[in-house]
């Protein structure tokens, strides 16, 4: 065996028990630097120190003090089991890594987890924004403390360790990050209806208030996952551990391919969404008059009560004269709105102005009923173009994976 520096001779026993630095100098009793001289050759353990490192390694003094092992009778599985056992206590402290890094990413989860209550709390008690900033709070939270516990967990399985197994270990603490991150990328689409809400109260057209808010916080959440898994790819093929293939690329380029067409149908919808969804005019069934006598028989035919205005007095009724003027620039029709029914008033522009529409306060309400639910039922657009997208993707993976 070739002879070795006491530095060497400890870094080389540490690695092969699967240790840190850090690791050793805790079991030493003594700091993670002085363990870092001592392997660069700059001091010396302490005399009464070396006992302790030779039953720790499993080697005798005299070997330690010698930076070699001592020669022993020829046994040709001997090198075999010590690189069986060195394996196997690698593989057991990769165990002991990745399950105190997904306990604690199941911690950051839980915290992300919090903003959902809270906000709902807030929402319930009318303030919808407050809602949005507690959750936020949350979600920064558990972004902030999986960070953390990605990098102590990465800097834990630093130069000292190389090969597969160790990359494979950080590829699996990258997936567990990355699954963590679409989670709070996911909960903070869902809070962001809130903030609208708060915003622009035009949303309440399409049902964006009380227990509506989960329907559009999902469709939100699931537009905001779809990206974040987009990011999570594109982060993933430029971190070194991950091998990056020729089928791995053609993969990556159908997974953006599918995310876009299926962002850019969602963006094709929203418009149509929102004017199918607030457009009540579309569903309003109106009286239609042929002859001037017969809508001024109607619009007149009963008092319209008094209203209170803002000050809470009766506001007088507007009897005054109203006309209908044709295309012309004449007055074809005269009449006074006193019919309470009738909401509104429309006519083409044309020379006899006919046929007149009348648009009564029952048909009103019905269109907007209509309205509000056809923008719900809009809403399972969005996950079936995702679904749709989604299928897609897996179709052409597996014919490309059945291709010899």
């Amino acid at each position: 065996m070739e002879k070795k520096s006491i530095g060497s001779f400890i870094a080389a026993l540490r690695k092969a028990q699967g240790l840190t630095q850090r690791e050793l100098a805790e079991r030493l009793g003594v700091s993670d630097k002085a363990v870092s001289r001592w392997e660069r050759e700059e001091t010396l353990p302490d005399l009464s120190l070396i006992p302790a490192l030779a039953d720790l390694f499993g080697v005798t003094a005299d070997e330690l003090l010698r930076g070699q092992r001592s020669a022993a009778p020829a046994d040709p599985d001997r090198e075999e089991r010590e690189a069986r056992r060195s394996e196997k206590e690698l593989q057991n402290l990769l165990r002991r890594r990745a399950g105190s890094f997904l306990t604690a990413s199941l911690t950051a989860a839980g915290v992300a987890l919090l903003g959902v209550p809270a906000a709902a709390c807030f929402n319930a008690a009318g303030r919808a924004e407050l809602g949005f900033y507690a959750a936020c709070f949350f979600l920064l939270a558990a972004a902030f403390l999986e960070t953390v516990f990605l990098v102590r967990a990465f800097q834990s399985l630093g130069e000292d360790y190389a090969g597969e197994a160790v990359d494979a270990c950080r590829r699996k603490l990258a997936c567990w990050a990355g699954r963590v991150y679409m989670l709070i990328a996911a909960l903070a689409g869902g809070v962001l209806p809130l903030l609208v809400l708060a915003a622009k109260s035009a949303f309440a057209q399409v049902g964006l208030a009380g227990l509506t808010w989960p329907l559009y916080g999902t469709l939100s959440g699931a537009l905001f996952l779809a990206l974040a898994a987009g990011v999570n790819v594109l982060v993933r093929r430029r971190l070194p551990f991950f091998p990056v293939t020729q089928e791995q690329r053609a993969q990556d380029r159908l997974r953006r391919r599918c995310i876009l067409g299926a962002a850019l149908a969602m963006l094709c919808t929203a418009p149509v969404h929102y004017w199918l969804a607030t457009d009540a005019a579309l569903y309003r069934e109106e009286l239609l008059f042929d002859s001037y006598e017969d809508f001024t028989a109607y619009i007149s035919r009963q008092e319209e009560p008094k209203r209170p205005d803002s000050s809470g007095a009766e506001a007088p009724a507007d009897y005054s004269l109203q006309s209908i003027v044709n295309s012309q620039g004449e007055t074809v029709c005269t009449y006074r709105h006193r019919n309470r029914d009738a909401v509104t008033v429309a006519y083409p522009d044309t020379e006899t102005c006919l046929p007149i529409r009348v648009g009564t306060q029952e048909s009103q309400r019905e269109a907007e009923a209509t309205a509000r639910t056809v923008g719900q039922l809009l809403l399972l657009a969005y996950p079936l173009e995702a679904g749709l997208a989604a299928l897609i993707c897996f179709a052409r993976k597996k014919k490309s994976a059945s291709k010899p």
